[in-house]
């Protein structure tokens, strides 16, 4: 925790930063029902983003297959003589080189780890939920691991302490503190 320099020294008990510090959780006044709804719009987010993924690695496999086609037909071209060899060596060089990209690129959709984010988000909010209830069993020490998940920049300012709330639990405050961002209903037919 950090002081100004210019300030006298002042005595505050542990007990009391850690209720001050605790009192951030104050804000997450996330509901079941919220939770829920955002977990639901992460799921379709999700989708839509596998299903994209899926697309672009249709259109890569489809380009690939393409190149090998395009190899086979060079290979036909010198085979009847009708290019010499300098230049099916480079236009062979060239369509592997196309074609190593093209997987490489591939094989970097394949790694995209989807599910983790999914499952992060969801520990972030069930913590979110929880926090209030969590923060009251935990002892001091444990009260002061949990707060360096939520909080930053801890600062004493005589005998109130200031800090920041660091991401995602930002915004997660700024979710239960504003009316603005439920999430949107669709109308029924």
């Amino acid at each position: 925790m950090h002081r100004d320099r210019d300030e006298a020294q002042v005595y505050v008990k542990e007990d009391n930063i850690l209720d001050q510090l605790g009192g951030v959780l104050d804000g997450f006044t996330l509901t079941a029902e919220v939770v829920e709804a955002i977990v639901r719009g992460l799921n379709e987010t999700h989708r839509k983003a596998m299903t994209a993924k899926e697309r672009a690695a249709e259109g890569f496999r489809a380009e690939a297959k393409e190149l090998e086609a395009k190899e086979d037909r060079l290979f036909d071209r010198f085979d009847a003589n009708e290019i010499d060899r300098t230049t099916y060596d480079r236009q062979l060089l060239r369509l592997r080189d196309q074609k190593a990209e093209t997987f490489e690129q591939l094989r970097q959709i394949d790694r995209a780890e989807d599910e983790k984010y999914l499952v992060t988000a969801e520990r972030v909010l069930e913590l979110a939920k929880n926090a209030k209830s969590l923060w009251e069993a935990r002892s001091p020490s444990e009260r002061r691991d949990f707060l360096e998940r939520l909080v930053c920049n801890p600062r004493l300012e005589g005998r109130t302490v200031r800090y920041d709330v660091r991401k995602p639990f930002d915004v997660i405050l700024k979710m239960a503190g504003s009316e603005g961002w439920r999430p949107q209903r669709t109308a029924m037919a």
